[in-house]
C-alpha cells in the first residue's frame, strides 16, 4: 500500500513541506490550508507565492509538476533575476546567520533550475560578500576548506556572535567612561562656598577722618 504524503509545518509563518507519497483530498486540502497561513503571516504577494512554497514539495513527481507550473505562471527570466539578486546580496549591518539563511532560502527557490548555487559556489559567495569586520577573524581561524556549508555557516556565525559581543562590551565601556567625564567636569566647575567672601557687621572697619586730614584734602 503506498504511504500517504504529510503536510509539516513548524509555525504559521514557516513554509510547509508537503513530503513523498500519496496525495489524498485530505492531504490536498491540509496543504492548501498550510500554505494559505503562510501566505498571511508573511504577507507574501500573489506572484510571489508559487515559488515561495515550491521548494516545500520534496516528491520527484510534483517537482516535474512545479517546473511546468513556473513555465506557465512565473514571469520570464525569473530565475536569472532572482540569481541576480542572490549574487548581488551583502551582510552590510546585518547579523551574518540571519543573513545566511536569507541567501539559502533565495536560493532554494532555483533549485532544480540551472541559475541554482551548489554548496561551493554559495559559501563563495558569502564569503566574498562577508562585511569587513568579519573577514579578519575568519581569515584568523584558518576554517578548513572541507567543512560542509551548514558547518562553515555555524563556525562563521560563531564568530560573528564574538564580533559582536565585543562590539556590544566596547560601546558599555565607552558610554560609562562618557558619563564618567561629564560627573568630573561638572564637579570640577561647581563654585565653592569657601570662594564666596562675606561681609557682616562684624567686619573690621577703618575710623573717621580727623579734622586735620579732611583739611588735607
Amino acid at each position: 500500500m503506498t504511504k500517504s504524503a504529510i503536510v509539516e509545518q513548524s509555525a504559521p509563518n514557516k513554509p510547509p513541506k508537503l513530503t513523498p507519497g500519496k496525495i489524498t483530498p485530505q492531504v490536498a486540502c491540509d496543504w492548501e490550508n498550510a500554505c494559505d497561513t503562510y501566505f498571511l503571516h508573511k504577507q507574501v504577494d500573489a506572484a510571489d507565492q508559487v515559488k515561495m512554497i515550491a521548494s516545500g514539495m520534496t516528491d520527484p513527481h510534483l517537482c516535474k509538476y512545479m517546473s511546468a507550473l513556473r513555465s506557465a505562471w512565473l514571469e520570464s527570466h525569473w530565475a536569472t533575476k532572482l540569481r541576480k539578486k542572490v549574487l548581488g546580496s551583502q551582510q552590510g549591518n546585518r547579523r551574518f546567520y540571519e543573513w545566511a539563511l536569507d541567501l539559502q532560502n533565495l536560493n532554494t527557490l532555483l533549485y532544480g533550475n540551472p541559475t541554482h548555487l551548489d554548496d561551493v559556489q554559495l559559501r563563495n559567495q558569502l564569503e566574498a560578500n562577508i562585511c569587513d569586520k568579519l573577514t579578519i577573524p575568519i581569515l584568523r581561524a584558518k576554517l578548513a576548506d572541507d567543512l560542509s556549508l551548514k558547518e562553515w555557516i555555524e563556525e562563521v556565525k560563531h564568530l560573528d556572535d564574538e564580533r559582536l559581543e565585543d562590539l556590544a562590551s566596547q560601546r558599555k565601556i565607552a558610554e560609562e567612561i562618557h558619563r564618567s567625564s561629564k560627573r568630573n567636569i561638572a564637579t570640577t566647575y561647581k563654585p565653592s562656598s569657601s570662594s564666596t567672601k562675606t561681609y557682616n557687621a562684624s567686619s573690621p572697619r577703618l575710623g573717621l577722618l580727623t579734622e586735620t586730614e579732611c583739611a588735607l584734602y
